[in-house]
């Protein structure tokens, strides 16, 4: 198993201030779900003066830099004149029907870069190959602060997996925290003789990035 805040799964912790300095803190290679090398570059306004306006002009400053070293990107969320969701972006991808990164002729995939309030992404693997059974749990565990979805996902111990992967939109409530939906995933595998076998956030939780953005104000 896998401690809520201490995994991250393929994933950096870059923090951004207005006049778009970046410092990236930490990276981790883990086993989330991916098709790219920098699979998603999320931007949150965190502090009480920065906008989510300001958030996506960032965003699509990021997004620029990385299309002139040839890196196809694609946008959501306040950087994307259409406002898209993440997940609306994502089924425009093979990001739900394989696990392959797509072919840009250098290996390095697609990155999705986008602009929202803050969310806390987190994953729980189920040790079953029949996704059907995950699609089914969705509609218990979403909330109106959890946003669920499921894909199959390989795990370098567990093999194939169905993994629940959720949105948290207000993580510090006691219905929407990692560990009330923790517990409700495992309810309901337990109902159908499963278990979850592996779980990971793949961002810091909002007290983490709130610490890491005043050690970057500090030294400033």
């Amino acid at each position: 198993s896998s401690g809520i805040n201490a995994e991250y799964g393929n994933t950096g912790n870059t923090i951004t201030d207005n006049h778009g300095n970046t410092t990236v803190n930490h990276g981790y290679f883990k086993d989330h779900h991916h098709i790219g090398m920098m699979d998603l570059i999320p931007v949150h306004p965190v502090s009480s003066d920065a906008t989510l306006s300001e958030a996506g002009t960032i965003a699509r400053k990021i997004a620029s830099h990385l299309a002139s070293l040839s890196v196809p990107t694609l946008l959501y969320g306040a950087a994307d004149p259409q406002n898209r969701s993440l997940v609306q972006v994502r089924k425009s991808t093979r990001f739900f029907s394989s696990q392959d990164e797509i072919d840009t002729g250098r290996g390095l995939g697609v990155s999705v870069i986008g602009a929202t309030p803050y969310v806390l992404s987190f994953n729980m693997a189920l040790n079953t190959s029949n996704m059907a059974i995950a699609k089914g749990m969705l509609p218990t565990v979403r909330s109106k602060s959890v946003q669920a979805m499921a894909y199959l996902n390989t795990h370098p111990v567990y093999g194939t997996v169905s993994e629940v992967s959720c949105n948290l939109t207000d993580p510090c409530s006691v219905e929407g925290s990692p560990e009330s939906v923790l517990e409700r995933v495992r309810a309901l595998a337990r109902e159908r003789g499963l278990e979850v076998c592996h779980w990971y956030s793949t961002n810091p939780q909002f007290g983490e990035l709130m610490d890491l953005y005043m050690k970057q104000v500090a030294q400033e």
